[in-house]
């Protein structure tokens, strides 16, 4: 009935999907109001379903490296400052105890080799993958000013090419954002481009490291395009330039290394995400309001659906029992 090769064909096509499927593009948000996260749909902004079953978030990432593409969460309590690592299936557990409820941690980002950085109220942390604090150094930032504790942000990223440390928050000389090298070594100061900034919260580096995109906080809500070799100002654009109102503050932001897609979280009047594609493009807005986001293409998250590598085994089956039997 069919040739050898035409009876292995629908089996190893179904291989190649179980392989394409188990890498599916995600996203994660971390409501500003309760700090739990939730699962996003990338092309709706829709929520998916509630994840990890924790509380008082502040920030996530996804670790990158020797770690894989793993979850992690800073925890700001106010007796137990934590930061918890979340599997596939939405279950924590402590992977670095900060002490008590008095560090203040606030933001969370991963260098290429898997080192993870935190900001607390005064200072930038390293640690290493096991966990073990490598480096500390004082930003001399402070969170952005007027806002209530739960809305603060001094944020960061570091460069995924050369390691640099950006951290956004405001200072005393108006600067929005300052820039360290990998030691810990002041690079340069972001100044605010205007005169009715409030700082900056969103910060990230592009997936190639070339510029770094900082969010300021002003009627237009600014998002600022700056090199990362130079620290100019290239460009900037208004992220919600086609609503009547802008945000209060934008606190998360993310890249797709597949797409250019861009989004953005915070607390606006109309939307608290945003996407937008690579040209800076307002495709759509939603109504949660985000402190942080972290999207990954190397995570499994929980599904309803059997996996399709249960159907290629039992099809795999029948397919041998079928060519013993011919």
């Amino acid at each position: 009935m069919f040739s050898q090769k035409q009876k292995w064909m629908p089996f190893l096509l179904c291989l190649l999907f179980t392989f394409a499927s188990l890498e599916a593009t995600v996203l994660f948000g971390v409501r500003k109001d309760s700090g739990t996260l939730e699962q996003i749909d990338l092309s709706t902004g829709n929520i998916i379903s509630s994840f990890g079953g924790i509380t008082n978030a502040t920030s996530i990432d996804f670790s990158q490296g020797s770690l894989g593409q793993e979850l992690y969460a800073v925890i700001n309590d106010s007796t137990n400052d934590r930061v918890v690592k979340i599997d596939e299936n939405g279950n924590s557990s402590t992977f670095i105890d900060l002490g008590g409820g008095s560090a203040e941690p606030w933001d969370i980002s991963f260098d290429s080799s898997g080192n993870l950085y935190i900001t607390t109220d005064t200072q930038v942390q390293k640690y290493d993958s096991n966990g073990n604090l490598t480096l500390s150094f004082n930003h001399e930032l402070s969170a952005i000013r007027g806002f209530a504790i739960n809305q603060k942000e001094i944020g960061i990223t570091v460069n995924p090419v050369n390691g640099d440390i950006a951290v956004s928050g405001h200072s005393s000389s108006n600067a929005s954002a300052r820039i360290f090298d990998s030691s810990g070594n002041l690079r340069g100061d972001i100044q605010d481009s205007g005169s009715f900034i409030l700082g900056a919260g969103a910060i990230q580096y592009t997936p190639d490291g070339s510029e770094l995109y900082l969010a300021e906080f002003e009627s237009n809500d600014r998002m600022r395009i700056i090199d990362s070799n130079t620290l100019l100002e290239l460009s900037s654009f208004d992220i919600f330039a086609t609503t009547t109102n802008g945000a209060d503050e934008l606190l998360g932001l993310e890249f797709d290394p597949e797409t250019g897609d861009i989004y953005v979280g915070g607390t606006a009047n109309i939307f608290g995400l945003a996407k937008m594609n690579s040209n800076h493009q307002f495709i759509y807005g939603q109504a949660p309001f985000y402190r942080d986001l972290a999207l990954a293409s190397e995570f499994e998250a929980p599904t309803t659906v059997p996996e399709p590598s249960s159907f290629c085994l039992l099809f795999g089956g029948l397919l041998l029992f079928l060519r013993k039997r011919s």
